[in-house]
């Protein structure tokens, strides 16, 4: 009864997401994520208190908040899953890419882990009092834990912005592909990340040895692949399920999502649970639940005829579970540590902005590609969203969320990721602009009416489309079957987003 009374509680706060956050990107010319963290400030404690604290109270794992953040992180682990085909790539544009991952994860974790460590070994006032406390060996991982954060991008968000602009060519081929690599690389990073903060950083009930922190970070790699592969032959069997019928799709999406939920909340008791029966060599041995979700949905795409199935499932999920979680995040947002720690967002905000722009510019110029490329790729990389998110809902819930510090860190952090809402996506439209591959509808016009004729390919649009068919990858399915989507989910979206003189004004970008 009281878990019915908190989603009804819930939902007045959800529909009003649904339908403000998706007239933001045409009313106010912001992502649709904006809107829904500002309707969740706007029903949170510090404006009109809307939403009843124990329905926000994520402390207890079955309050609405708790299960929508578990799903909602499962989710994105699973798409993110989903995102990348590799053998569609070719080798010529696997090195591209792999030269730009290289390089800003060399110049974040390198770079960026030291200015934060410098912040919080200095007694900056820009970090928060407990970590400042802790020893130097602590304050180094937790820096090198945030710079594995910040790397992450919003695979969405680029998605959107490629189809919005049209574009081809090897900007954004590069931007897309370099994003969901690096995307699936973070993952992994966190996962060891985590178990480096919790070997160095004293916290109460977890005794650590040397040994122990090896095994752990080593067993955990071959138990996060065990279990996904467990987890990836479930989702093998529910793919092979009927799904045609109205009913029978929305039925395997709410067994999706209720898996995907029992999945990561299952593996976190698990993980709370290990040091209080394992021998004094396994206590760190943990089974990352974002790293488990991940290699699930990817091994279907790899060793599966299942995987297209399951791409588009999950893109349909997308327009449902998006706007509860970030409504939820901006409720929880704590607004007083967000103005105290102002200058630390504005800190990690330019030295993500700066260690990923020098990276790929680095990488353009290592890899020999074209002066195009080095001066408008980096732009196209700034982007950031619901993967980091998710990494801090992980951080705090985890047993890393046990230090006093880990709250007040994820409050700088989701502050870095509104700011880079609000610049990102404006900074990769305009470098795919600059680069001229953006291709609006009027430059398409002639080649519609010319489109069986063989002469087509040489146009630009003509060239997108041979491109896209060459591909095959993820992002091109991903984008149009959340499109679908909404207009499934909310048909009277077009209408509503329609401008005074009738005319209907251009679809919204995908939600991020």
């Amino acid at each position: 009864m009281i878990f019915l009374v908190q989603l009804l509680n819930f939902v007045v706060a959800w529909a009003g997401s649904w339908k403000i956050g998706a007239r933001f990107p045409i009313t106010v010319g912001l992502p649709m994520i904006i809107g829904y963290m500002l309707v969740g400030v706007v029903c949170g404690k510090y404006v009109t208190g809307m939403l009843n604290p124990s329905t926000l109270n994520t402390a207890d794992p079955y309050s609405v908040a708790s299960i929508v953040t578990n799903m909602t992180v499962a989710f994105i682990s699973l798409s993110a899953g989903c995102e990348l085909h590799l053998p569609s790539l070719g080798m010529q544009k696997l090195r591209q890419i792999g030269f730009q991952i290289a390089f800003m994860v060399a110049l974040m974790l390198g770079c960026g882990t030291a200015v934060l460590a410098a912040l919080a070994g200095t007694g900056s006032t820009f970090m928060p009092q407990a970590l400042l406390s802790e020893k130097h060996g602590c304050q180094w991982s937790v820096a090198w834990m945030l710079a594995v954060i910040l790397l992450a991008g919003s695979v969405i968000e680029v998605l959107a912005i490629f189809h919005e602009t049209k574009a081809s060519g090897p900007v954004s081929q590069l931007m897309i592909g370099t994003t969901m690599l690096l995307d699936m690389l973070v993952v992994v990073l966190f996962a060891v990340a985590q178990n480096v903060v919790v070997s160095t950083c004293p916290m109460e009930g977890v005794h650590v040895s040397s040994v122990s922190a090896v095994i752990g970070i080593c067993g955990q790699m071959v138990l996060c692949v065990l279990a996904g592969g467990i987890l990836g032959g479930i989702l093998r069997l529910y793919m092979m399920l009927p799904s045609k019928s109205r009913l029978g799709g929305a039925t395997l999406k709410a067994v999706v999502l209720a898996t995907g939920w029992a999945c990561y909340y299952g593996l976190i008791r698990l993980n709370a649970s290990i040091p209080l029966w394992a021998p004094s060599m396994l206590k760190m041995l943990r089974i990352d639940p974002l790293l488990v979700c991940m290699l699930s949905s990817s091994f279907l795409q790899h060793f599966s005829s299942h995987g297209r199935k399951l791409r588009e499932l999950v893109c349909g999920i997308a327009p449902l579970v998006m706007p509860p979680f970030f409504t939820i995040v901006g409720a929880t947002l704590d607004l007083g540590a967000l103005r105290s720690y102002a200058g630390a967002v504005l800190i990690f905000f330019v030295v993500r902005a700066m260690a990923l722009g020098a990276g790929s510019f680095l990488a353009s110029v290592a890899s020999r590609d074209t002066l195009v490329v080095r001066r408008h790729l980096w732009m196209t990389l700034q982007s950031q969203s619901g993967v980091t998110l998710a990494l801090v809902m992980q951080m705090t819930s985890g047993v890393v969320g046990q230090s006093a510090w880990a709250t007040d860190l994820a409050t700088i952090i989701t502050g870095c990721v509104t700011l880079n809402q609000l610049v990102g996506p404006t900074m990769c439209r305009v470098g795919i602009q600059r680069a001229g591959e953006s291709h609006d509808s009027q430059t398409c016009r002639h080649d519609t009416a010319s489109k069986d004729d063989a002469s087509a390919t040489l146009t630009p649009c003509g060239q997108e489309r041979r491109e896209d068919a060459a591909l095959q990858t993820a992002w091109g399915v991903e984008f149009e079957a959340t499109q679908r989507s909404l207009a499934l989910v909310l048909p009277s979206v077009e209408e509503q987003l329609q401008d005074g003189g009738g005319e209907a004004a251009p679809p919204a970008p995908s939600i991020p």
